[in-house]
C-alpha cells in the first residue's frame, strides 16, 4: 500500500513540476499571423517576429522570420504576458503589446498586422532581410527583383531573362512560355502605346528602377485581353519615406557599354517628390550567319551579315505624390526621354551552282543614324475607404513619340556583273496615345469582393518611308518612286469589365466578363490602300482556389485572350531594299483568339516551397511569318493566318532555402507545341516536344558579400516552316557592400560560356536553311551603387525609444 501511495505521489510530483516546466519553458500555447504593407497590402516575407515578456525586454522568449507568404508561427509558448516585435528593414517597428497566453487561451491568431513605412533611414534598421524572390497570388507569380545581382546594372530584358517560363531572343523579342504574344505593362499601363518596338522600351528601364514583377499567364477580365500567352506587369520603384532618399549607379561593361541613373525622393507631410535621370550608352555587335539550298536547281546560298549598333539614351523623369488626406492620393508623373542610335553594317551573300562554282556574289556595307524623343504624361487619383479593400481609382495617360533615320548603303556587285547601287534610306515615325483607365472596388463582408472598371485606349502611328537612289549616269540623287512608303494605321477599343470574388466552403472563386469593341483603320497612302475592321468580344475569365491541410493550394483557372495583328504585319507596302529579298505585310490578317486552360498547386514546408502547373491553350487564326520562294530565287517575307495551335506542358518552380545563406531557385518545363495551317498550297503540321529550366543560386557571405549564378536552357521550338535549336546561358555576379551598406560594389559576368546563340532552321518545299543569329559575346561588368538617406536627429530618436518602451509596459 505505501508503494502505491509513494508511487501515485512521485506521479503527481512530476506531473505538477513538468507542467511548471512546460509553462516556464515551453508549453502548448501558439501565436500566428500575417505581416502585410500597410499601404499596399502586400505581404512582407522574412520580417523579424519576436516574443518578449512584459517585465523583460532584453532578452526574447521565442522568434522568428515571416515565410514567403508573409506568414508566422510561434509555436509550444510558456504562458505568461507578453508583448510582440516585428521588424523589417525599409519599415517602422510594430509593438503588438497586452498579448496574455494561459491554458484556456493557449492560441492568438492575427489576420494581418500591417506595418509601416519608416520614417527614417535604411541605415536605421539594423535588423535586415531578404524579400523571397518568387511569391504566388490567385492568378498572379510576383517576382520581386531587388536582390538579383545577374541584372545590376542592366535594363528590363536582362531581368525578364531570368523569370520563370520568360525568354527574349536575340532581337528582344520576349515570349512567354514559348509564345510571343504577351502584353507588358509599366505599373498597370499599356507599355505598347508609344509606337515604339517593346525591344526599345525595354531597354530604357534600369533595373535599379524596378520593384517587382508580375507573371500573369491567365489574367483577369481586370486586365487587358491582349497578349495571347499572358500579361507581364512591371512595378517600378516608389519610395514614402520621410526626408531625401534615392541612389547614384554607374555601370562599365567590356565591348563600350556603359549606364548611369539618379534616383531621387524627397518627402515631407503630405507631398513626395521623386524623379530621376539615366544615361545609357550601348554598344552591341550582333552577327548572323546563314547556309541553305535552294531545292528547284540544288544550289547552295551563304550569308554572312555583321552589324554594330551604338544606342544612346538620356531619359528625365519628374513626379509627385499629393496625399490630401490620408485616404486620397493624387498622382502626377510626366517624362521625355532623347534617343539616338548609329549603327553599321557589313554583309556578303554568295550563291553557288550545283557543282560548287559561283553563281552570285554580293558585298554590301551601310551605315545610318537614328534620333529621336519620346514624353509622356499621367495624372492617377487613389481613394480608399474605412471600409477594408474598397477602393476607387482613375488612372490617365499621354504620351507621344518620334523618331528620324538615315541610312547610307552601298552594294557591289560582283558576279554575274559588276555594278555598285547606292541607296539613302529615309524614316520617319510618329505616334501618340491616350489612355483612361477607371476602377471601383466594392467589399461584402469578409468574403465577398466586387470590382467593376472601364478601360478605353485610342493611338495613331504614322510610318512616312523614302529610299533615294544615285544615279551613275547623271551624278544626282534621284527618289525611287517604287519605294515610297507613308503608312498611317490608327486603333482604339474601350472596355467595360467586371469581376466577382467569394470564399464558399473552403474555396476561392474569381469570375470576370470583359466587353471590348475595337476599331482599327489603315491608310497607306503611297498605293491609296485603306482598309479598316470592326469587332465586338466578349473575354470571360475564371480562377478557383482552394487551401487544403498541411499548407497545400490548388488553383484552377481560364481566361480567353485576342492579339491583334502588329502593324508592321498588316502594312501593304512592299519593301524590295535588299536584292533577294521581299518584305511585306498583310492586312487581310485576323486577329488571333486563344483559350487558355492552367491547374496549379502550391506546397510549403519549413524551408522549401514548389508550385506546379499543368496547362492548355488552343490558339484560333494563329499569325506567324511565312517565306515563299520565287523561279529567280527571290525570297519573300510575310505574315499569314495559320489555322490554329496546340500547346500544353507541365512547369515546376523550386524555392529551396538550403542553408541560413543559400538559397535556391529551380524552374523547370515540359511542354508540346502543335501548328496547324498550309504554305505554297501543301497542307503542315509541325510539332515538337521541348523542356525549358532556369537556376539562380543565392548565397550571402560574412562581411557583406553576396554571390548569385544564374543560368537557363531553352529547347527547341517549331514554328510552321521549321524550328529552333536548343539554346543555353550563365551569369555570374559578385556583390561587396561598403560604408555601412551605403556603397555597393558589383562583378558581373554575362553569358560565361559564350554560348547564348539562337540557331533557326527553316524547311519549306522551294528550300531549306540554317540560321544563327547572336547579340553580344561574353561580357563582363563593374557596377557602383551609392545609396541616399536622411539621417533621423538624436532628438528624435530619443523620442521614439522613449515612445517604444513606453509601449512595451
Amino acid at each position: 500500500m505505501k508503494k502505491i501511495f509513494f508511487l501515485l505521489l512521485f506521479i503527481s510530483v512530476n506531473s505538477f513540476l513538468f507542467g511548471q516546466y512546460q509553462r516556464e519553458k515551453g508549453g502548448n500555447a501558439k501565436i500566428s499571423g500575417v505581416i502585410v504593407d500597410e499601404t499596399s497590402k502586400s505581404t512582407v516575407p522574412y520580417a523579424t517576429v519576436m516574443l518578449y515578456r512584459n517585465n523583460d525586454s532584453t532578452k526574447s522568449v521565442n522568434g522568428i522570420a515571416t515565410d514567403d507568404n508573409g506568414k508566422f508561427v510561434l509555436e509550444n509558448l510558456p504562458y505568461g504576458k507578453f508583448f510582440l516585435k516585428i521588424q523589417f528593414i525599409g519599415y517602422t517597428n510594430k509593438i503588438i503589446p497586452n498579448i496574455h497566453l494561459k491554458p484556456d487561451s493557449s492560441e492568438i491568431k492575427f489576420d494581418t498586422i500591417s506595418l509601416e513605412s519608416a520614417s527614417t533611414s535604411l541605415s536605421e534598421v539594423t535588423v535586415k532581410g531578404e524579400r523571397s524572390t518568387v511569391s504566388y497570388a490567385l492568378d498572379k507569380k510576383v517576382i520581386n527583383v531587388g536582390k538579383d545581382l545577374s541584372a545590376t546594372g542592366g535594363n528590363v530584358a536582362d531581368i525578364l531573362k531570368t523569370l520563370p517560363s520568360v525568354n527574349v531572343d536575340a532581337n528582344g523579342n520576349l515570349t512567354l512560355r514559348g509564345n510571343s504574344n504577351v502584353t507588358v505593362l509599366v505599373d498597370g499601363r499599356p507599355s505598347n502605346l508609344t509606337g515604339m518596338s517593346l525591344s526599345t522600351i525595354l531597354d530604357q528601364i534600369p533595373v535599379n528602377m524596378i520593384e517587382s514583377i508580375e507573371v500573369i499567364t491567365n489574367p483577369s477580365a481586370k486586365y487587358t485581353p491582349d497578349g495571347m500567352s499572358g500579361v507581364i506587369n512591371i512595378k517600378l520603384k516608389k519610395r514614402q519615406l520621410e526626408g531625401l532618399g534615392g541612389s547614384i549607379t554607374a555601370t562599365a561593361g567590356t565591348g563600350n557599354k556603359y549606364s548611369g541613373s539618379i534616383n531621387l525622393s524627397y518627402k515631407i507631410k503630405s507631398v513626395n517628390f521623386f524623379g530621376g535621370y539615366d544615361f545609357r550608352w550601348w554598344e552591341m555587335k550582333p552577327i548572323r550567319r546563314a547556309t541553305g539550298m535552294y531545292k528547284s536547281d540544288s544550289s547552295t546560298f551563304a550569308e554572312n551579315v555583321d552589324d554594330m549598333h551604338i544606342r544612346k539614351n538620356h531619359n528625365f523623369r519628374f513626379g509627385m505624390d499629393f496625399f490630401i488626406t490620408e485616404k486620397q492620393t493624387l498622382t502626377f508623373t510626366t517624362s521625355y526621354g532623347i534617343n539616338g542610335e548609329d549603327e553599321s553594317e557589313a554583309a556578303e551573300s554568295y550563291v553557288y551552282y550545283k557543282d560548287s562554282s559561283t553563281k552570285s556574289k554580293i558585298f554590301k556595307k551601310g551605315e545610318g543614324t537614328e534620333s529621336g524623343n519620346q514624353q509622356s504624361l499621367s495624372l492617377n487619383y487613389r481613394k480608399t475607404f474605412s471600409r477594408k479593400d474598397q477602393e476607387f481609382m482613375v488612372d490617365m495617360s499621354f504620351g507621344k513619340n518620334k523618331s528620324f533615320s538615315e541610312d547610307l548603303t552601298v552594294q557591289n556587285n560582283f558576279i554575274p556583273d559588276i555594278s555598285s547601287i547606292r541607296e539613302k534610306i529615309f524614316f520617319d515615325r510618329k505616334s501618340q496615345f491616350f489612355n483612361a483607365k477607371t476602377n471601383y472596388t466594392h467589399p461584402f463582408g469578409q468574403k465577398s469582393q466586387f470590382e467593376l472598371g472601364q478601360e478605353s485606349v485610342v493611338m495613331e502611328s504614322e510610318f512616312p518611308y523614302r529610299v533615294d537612289s544615285f544615279s551613275q549616269k547623271n551624278a544626282i540623287w534621284q527618289t525611287d518612286s517604287l519605294q515610297l512608303n507613308d503608312f498611317v494605321y490608327k486603333e482604339q477599343y474601350h472596355s467595360l469589365y467586371g469581376t466577382f470574388a467569394h470564399a464558399f466552403l473552403g474555396f476561392d472563386f474569381q469570375l470576370g466578363l470583359r466587353f471590348q469593341m475595337t476599331n482599327v483603320e489603315g491608310n497607306q497612302k503611297t498605293t491609296n490602300q485603306t482598309f479598316s475592321y470592326n469587332y465586338n468580344d466578349f473575354f470571360p475569365t475564371v480562377h478557383i482556389s482552394r487551401k487544403l491541410p498541411a499548407k497545400n493550394e490548388v488553383q484552377i483557372s481560364y481566361s480567353r485572350r485576342i492579339n491583334r495583328p502588329p502593324m508592321r504585319a498588316v502594312n501593304p507596302f512592299v519593301d524590295k531594299s535588299t536584292p533577294g529579298f521581299i518584305r511585306k505585310g498583310n492586312p487581310s490578317l485576323k486577329p488571333e483568339y486563344f483559350n487558355s486552360f492552367e491547374i496549379g498547386h502550391n506546397k510549403e514546408w519549413e524551408k522549401t516551397s514548389l508550385n506546379s502547373s499543368i496547362f492548355y491553350r488552343y490558339t484560333d487564326n494563329i499569325i506567324r511569318q511565312n517565306i515563299t520562294i520565287d523561279s529567280n530565287n527571290v525570297r519573300t517575307f510575310s505574315f499569314v493566318n495559320y489555322s490554329s495551335a496546340e500547346s500544353y506542358g507541365l512547369e515546376f518552380a523550386l524555392n529551396q532555402q538550403l542553408l541560413k545563406w543559400w538559397r535556391l531557385n529551380l524552374t523547370f518545363g515540359l511542354s508540346n507545341n502543335i501548328i496547324h495551317g498550309t504554305s505554297s498550297g501543301t497542307e503542315l503540321m509541325n510539332e515538337s516536344f521541348s523542356w525549358n529550366s532556369r537556376l539562380n543560386s543565392n548565397m550571402n557571405f560574412p562581411k557583406s558579400i553576396a554571390l548569385q549564378i544564374s543560368g537557363f536552357y531553352m529547347g527547341p521550338s517549331v514554328t510552321p516552316q521549321g524550328k529552333t535549336k536548343p539554346n543555353f546561358s550563365m551569369d555570374i555576379a559578385v556583390k561587396k557592400d561598403f560604408l555601412k551598406d551605403k556603397l555597393s560594389v558589383l562583378f558581373r559576368v554575362s553569358d560565361v560560356f559564350d554560348s547564348q546563340k539562337w540557331n533557326m532552321i527553316f524547311d519549306d518545299a522551294s528550300f531549306t536553311q540554317n540560321g544563327m543569329r547572336r547579340m553580344n559575346p561574353r561580357t563582363f561588368y563593374l557596377t557602383l551603387t551609392y545609396k541616399l538617406s536622411q539621417e533621423i536627429k538624436g532628438k528624435q530618436r530619443k523620442q521614439e525609444q522613449r515612445q517604444q518602451q513606453e509601449d512595451y509596459d
